[in-house]
């Protein structure tokens, strides 16, 4: 009843499939999204007698989750790329929570140099529209790779492809003796802004995982610039 009630009480406007599939997304940790879909199938199904949450399948526990690398990995594989586009590629991934296809394919449209943020426009399943942001770090390579210029609204950011940086990644994996891919960056991205005292669902935004009723509340200028706020109080940090 407590459940049903807080979810009653959040959504707005008429209730169907779609807006109980949005509020489910929007809760990141598997164990608690299972408690809602069981509290919905209770109300939705057992008591109102309708089919809303009959396709809704209950989430199942991760049993080879991503492990999340320590900050003495993530520093210790970074200094052993070779190449500058690959230590760019490889911080971006580490500061915005972006995924390595995302990073990959950024062009300077996807990108407010002035206001280091990056946008990126996703709309399936599991991967939304996305809005975050990269640190003064990364903002440093920037300049470094593009001579102090920017590249045209239709021009690559990098100059490389997933192959050559993955053989890139391999190699300083071998000089650094530890692994750590694009994922576990991810994974390490989420829990240091956790640790950071940011909340999960700024993480999920930043991350390209809120539904797109949340996103739409940040498309606004001075929105934005609420997440910018949330994320440079974080403080991220990947080499200091």
């Amino acid at each position: 009843m407590y459940l049903v009630g807080k979810f009653l009480r959040e959504v707005e406007g008429p209730i169907n499939a779609d807006v109980i599939s949005d509020y489910l997304l929007e809760i990141s940790e598997p164990g608690t999204r299972k408690n809602y879909l069981s509290a919905f199938k209770r109300f939705f199904r057992d008591f109102l007698k309708t089919s809303l949450v009959d396709d809704f399948k209950r989430p199942t526990p991760n049993e080879n989750p991503t492990p999340c690398p320590s900050d003495e990995a993530v520093r210790a594989v970074f200094y052993e790329l070779e190449y500058l586009r690959d230590k760019l590629l490889y911080l971006l991934i580490a500061t915005s929570g972006l995924r390595r296809g995302e990073a990959l394919g950024l062009e300077g449209k996807h990108i407010n140099f002035a206001f280091r943020s990056v946008i990126i426009h996703k709309n399936t399943k599991t991967k939304r529209t996305g809005i975050t942001f990269y640190n003064d770090e990364v903002e440093n390579l920037v300049n470094q790779y593009w001579n102090g210029s920017k590249p045209q609204d239709e021009t690559k950011f990098f100059h490389n492809t997933e192959i050559a940086f993955r053989k890139q990644l391999h190699k300083a994996w071998k000089k650094a003796g530890l692994k750590v891919t694009p994922q576990m960056l991810r994974v390490w991205f989420c829990n240091k802004m956790g640790e950071l005292g940011v909340q999960d669902r700024y993480i999920d935004i930043f991350c390209g995982r809120a539904p797109k009723s949340v996103l739409a509340k940040h498309y606004t200028s001075r929105e934005t610039q609420k997440l910018k706020a949330i994320y440079d109080k974080a403080g991220l940090k990947v080499l200091n």
